[in-house]
């Protein structure tokens, strides 16, 4: 038996206390990149000549600006589809579930969120912002948007959890699609952009439990660390670059250093269209352009 419904009815966490038995449950996301090229008809080889390769960065450019939405793909206005999409979430999953009764407040601090995608986020800096008197009212708010998948909440790793909870958050948004439509126009930073899109993607291959990001004591920063059990099995920086000189070396010091703190040797850097194995103070680094890591399984 399959039970499908709206998050207005029924929240996932929610299916616990209503469907006594045994029973499964699984998220749908907006579609991935891959799904998105099956929609279309858009057929991938295990070895791409370099015009595929130029097709396939042509239809992932297009993939960040349409989004993942499959009904959105229908409709002859697509911002207005899905900024009508945005407003029903946030009045009937949110307003109307929770008895919200600052609206205009949540509103902001929604718009806020999704607007400042890949950004770190502080509880008592948005609460200065908004002006909100008790820093749990921004904690719930947040709880909220992010319980109708329209954020992902991303914590620090630590092996202290009381430094997990402190600390800023990372915040990405479920939909590069739903970014545009809100913002009304494009979300300039591309490198903002497509780590969005690693952090949503990371979310179909792993569970939430198993993605931080890292700050080393040094302040050099890791954009994704994949953790099983007690072991950190990979650590992950994303940049918009084409060239081996356009990499950053802050960030490539950055994996470099997380790796000697946490003993980790799986590092990889995802680029727009570079792609090499780099050898650097012993470690290596594997280069991989964006649209070959999302039609990867790893």
């Amino acid at each position: 038996m399959i039970i499908t419904g709206s998050n207005s009815g029924l929240l996932s966490k929610e299916l616990a206390s209503h469907l006594t038995g045994r029973c499964i449950s699984f998220k749908m996301h907006p579609f991935s990149f891959r799904e998105y090229l099956v929609y279309f008809g858009i057929k991938t080889s295990s070895i791409p000549t370099t015009r595929d390769i130029g097709n396939l960065k042509h239809q992932l450019s297009k993939y960040i600006s349409l989004g993942g939405f499959p009904e959105s793909y229908k409709v002859s206005n697509r911002k207005l589809y899905l900024r009508e999409l945005y407003e029903m979430i946030i009045s009937r999953d949110i307003v109307e579930r929770y008895n919200v009764k600052f609206v205009r407040d949540l509103k902001e601090i929604a718009s806020c969120l999704v607007s400042n995608l890949s950004s770190t986020i502080s509880y008592n800096k948005l609460k200065n912002i908004f002006k909100i008197k008790s820093v749990h009212t921004i904690k719930n708010y947040i709880s909220y948007i992010e319980d109708t998948y329209l954020i992902i909440q991303l914590f620090p790793f630590s092996r202290k959890i009381k430094y997990q909870l402190m600390q800023p958050k990372k915040i990405y948004c479920i939909d590069t699609g739903l970014i545009e439509s809100i913002n009304l126009g494009s979300i300039e930073n591309t490198g903002r952009i497509i780590e969005n899109i690693v952090a949503v993607d990371l979310l179909r291959r792993e569970n939430k439990e198993n993605i931080y990001f890292y700050h080393t004591p040094q302040q050099y920063e890791v954009d994704f660390l994949i953790i099983r059990g007690q072991d950190v099995k990979q650590l992950i920086q994303v940049t918009y670059a084409s060239s081996r000189d356009e990499i950053e070396n802050r960030e490539i010091r950055s994996l470099i250093k997380a790796s000697e703190q946490l003993g980790c040797k799986n590092l990889k850097i995802i680029t727009w269209d570079y792609e090499d194995t780099l050898n650097v103070e012993g470690k290596t680094i594997s280069c991989i352009p964006l649209w070959r890591w999302l039609l990867s399984t790893q």
